[in-house]
């Protein structure tokens, strides 16, 4: 009990920390002060399409494609990849997001950040990241390193714990 306090209070601290960073940022599954779904069922058919992307797509997503290319998957809003494009101008970084609202919204902060290194696609990864690698291949992109982070695929019973916001 007291490590799962103490984790809690982490992740606050964190999120006051992201909001101080970046004022008006809601971080991890918020979009414009509405909590967005915790959990999707990624095998509903919806989520079964492949993303209508053209043969090298990079050449028009990244000023270059040939750079150190980072797939995260399941990036949420963004912060960490928007961090990563930030610190790293010389790789270009691709988030994975299968809840569109999410995608759109980190996509729309990396515009405004001017960041032409980085890219969110609204997808499920196990449908798309392979397609998505091999139809970037013809721009000379590779992929070069993955991330998942801290993947936590079982819903929560914390309605009346403390740990309910």
């Amino acid at each position: 009990y007291p490590l799962r306090r103490q984790r809690q209070m982490c992740i606050r601290d964190r999120r006051m920390c992201v909001q101080t960073e970046r004022p008006g940022h809601q971080g991890g599954r918020s979009v414009k002060q509405h909590k967005v779904r915790q959990h999707v069922n990624p095998l509903r058919s919806s989520h079964q399409t492949e993303l209508a992307l053209p043969l090298g797509w990079a050449e028009e997503a990244f000023s270059s494609p040939s750079q150190h290319t980072h797939v995260d998957i399941g990036s949420a809003r963004g912060l960490w990849c928007l961090d990563l494009a930030q610190r790293r101008p010389d790789w270009n970084v691709v988030g994975i997001e299968i809840r569109r609202v999410l995608a759109e919204a980190a996509q729309e902060d990396a515009k405004a950040l001017g960041l032409d290194n980085l890219r969110f696609f609204a997808c499920n990864a196990n449908v798309n990241l392979e397609p998505m690698i091999e139809k970037a291949a013809p721009s000379g992109t590779r992929l070069n390193s993955v991330s998942l982070q801290f993947p936590d695929p079982w819903f929560k019973v914390c309605k009346a714990s403390p740990c309910g916001e």
